[in-house]
């Protein structure tokens, strides 16, 4: 009888101990449960932050990464033969490049005046003075920045290059000879 009750009392403690591990499983079972509700709804409240209340600012900057303003290289020497005439020379050439879904007014862009307007900076395209007289030349350039160099009276040459586009404001030099 004894070993009954000792067997008895060891099945009871089999129990309570199962009972207990499996009190033990479930409190962690609802931690992780708690915590992955927590996550989750963090996430969802970030995804809302970003798409509702930062979209002005993100949308800002995105806009900002489509245009860039790129310099270009200046120009490099001219190789002239021994009489002086000109072989090799540079000519500066700009590139466009359009997005067609990105243009607002798509009947606009149809032709494109003397002055251009790209990133609300103006652009002046410079005339061909080369061969003119120095009053010649200072009458086709009017209204732009010019700095003569030299002492003659006759264009021989204009730095940028002619028919280049340069900022409004930029100054212009022309080699007289």
């Amino acid at each position: 009888m004894q070993k009954k009750l000792n067997s008895q009392k060891r099945n009871e403690y089999n129990l309570l101990g199962e009972n207990m591990f499996q009190n033990i499983q479930n409190r962690r079972m609802k931690y992780i449960l708690y915590i992955s509700l927590i996550i989750f709804f963090l996430i969802i409240f970030k995804v809302f932050y970003i798409q509702v209340i930062e979209y002005k600012k993100l949308n800002k900057l995105a806009n900002e990464l489509w245009s860039r303003n790129l310099t270009v290289a200046s120009d490099r020497g001219k190789i002239l033969d021994r009489n002086g005439k000109t072989i090799v020379d540079n000519i500066t050439t700009a590139s466009l490049y359009l997005v067609p879904n990105q243009i607002v007014d798509k009947e606009d862009t149809s032709g494109l005046p003397k002055s251009y307007r790209w990133n609300d900076v103006k652009y002046i395209m410079i005339p061909n003075v080369i061969g003119m007289t120095k009053k010649e030349a200072k009458k086709e350039l009017k209204g732009l920045k010019v700095e003569y160099v030299g002492s003659g009276d006759k264009v021989i040459d204009t730095s940028p290059q002619v028919n280049s586009r340069v900022k409004e404001n930029s100054i212009i030099k022309v080699l007289l000879n």
